[in-house]
């Protein structure tokens, strides 16, 4: 069987459709099971069902994807200006409060020059 995902469990679900009620081990080869979408029986090859082959390449995975992913969320923030602008202890108490860090995991955001520790 090859199984996929159901679409709706209620009309799509493989085990519902089967009915088993009254089955016994004496007559349980006369059960119908279902040709289902969710579950589609494997078929014999043949002559006319050849076997299929897998590509010999694959296209490059560097290529630009069609789903929009980027690589700019691996890149740190540059400021437009490098100047150090100092923080109050209202204002790390807020960022603080804002980014959901507990006190251990504010420590080392302190003493390091970036917030990376942001994210994890």
């Amino acid at each position: 069987m090859i199984w996929r995902e159901q679409r709706d469990h209620t009309t799509d679900c493989y085990f519902c459709m089967t009915s088993i009620k009254g089955f016994n081990g004496k007559n349980e080869k006369s059960i119908t099971y279902p040709n289902h979408p969710s579950a589609i029986r494997p078929i014999a090859h043949s002559d006319d069902i050849p076997v299929p082959t897998p590509p010999v390449s694959l296209p490059n995975s560097d290529s630009t994807s069609s789903d929009g992913d980027s690589n700019e969320d691996n890149v740190y923030y540059q400021p437009e200006n490098s100047q150090i602008r100092h923080i109050s202890q209202v204002e790390l108490k807020d960022l603080v409060r804002n980014l959901l860090l507990t006190k251990g995991e504010v420590t080392p955001c302190i003493s390091s020059s970036r917030l990376e520790c942001v994210g994890r």
